[in-house]
């Protein structure tokens, strides 16, 4: 049987384009997953449209958040619940690649008991894709204080698949309530990993926007 991966996906104010991130999971050839979508307090009707996608896909969960935690926030609250082995952050904004999750789980097979396994993107802005490859990152499986060492970092939590066990071992968070989060927690997690690896498979569709906080 397929592992099950856990997908979290913050939401805030996200009803003009959630669909097409939500699809972009549903069309996947692999087919053992959640979606966890955590709702930070939206003022649209986020919720209504998430509530459409649910009752085709009971394996679309929604909790919504009481206050606003922003993304970090979202996130934890979303590996708190996950059932999932695996664990997959996906933004509100973004997709994942066609056919990504079966390439990604057929490696992950492969390298059993892997703590975090890095992927690759495509950038997308003004609609144009442009392929990020990492390829002069090191393929071999090593520690994390070697992979933080020998390989290019993306500061993106979204390009990793993390064991869960790995996540609640070792306490690894968001920092909660700010506008970047993403750096502290890549670093904390690669520096703790006991076996990671690099695969050069386009895993992720990253939109890039004027707006977002990392710019």
């Amino acid at each position: 049987m397929s592992d099950l991966v856990s997908i979290i996906m913050p939401s805030y104010n996200t009803a003009q384009y959630i669909t097409e991130t939500i699809q972009s999971v549903i069309d996947q050839k692999y087919h053992n997953w959640e979606l966890i979508i955590v709702d930070d307090c939206s003022t649209d009707n986020t919720e209504q449209v998430i509530s459409e996608y649910r009752k085709f896909h009971q394996n679309l969960r929604l909790i919504n958040h009481e206050t606003n935690r922003r993304q970090g926030g979202a996130r934890n609250t979303g590996v708190k619940v996950a059932k999932g082995k695996y664990i997959l952050y996906l933004d509100q904004d973004d997709v994942f690649e066609s056919g990504a999750l079966k390439k990604v789980f057929s490696e992950i097979r492969s390298t059993e008991g892997v703590d975090i396994l890095m992927c690759d993107e495509v950038l997308v802005e003004d609609g144009k894709r442009r392929t990020c490859f990492y390829l002069n990152n090191s393929w071999e499986e090593m520690t994390g204080r070697s992979f933080l060492k020998k390989n290019e970092i993306p500061w993106t939590p979204w390009l990793f698949v993390y064991r869960r066990d790995f996540l609640i071992i070792n306490h690894l968070s968001f920092t909660e309530k700010v506008r970047f989060e993403d750096t502290d927690y890549v670093i904390n997690s690669v520096r703790l990993a006991l076996r990671i690896k690099y695969v050069p498979i386009l895993l992720y569709n990253h939109t890039v926007s004027r707006y977002q906080t990392s710019r």
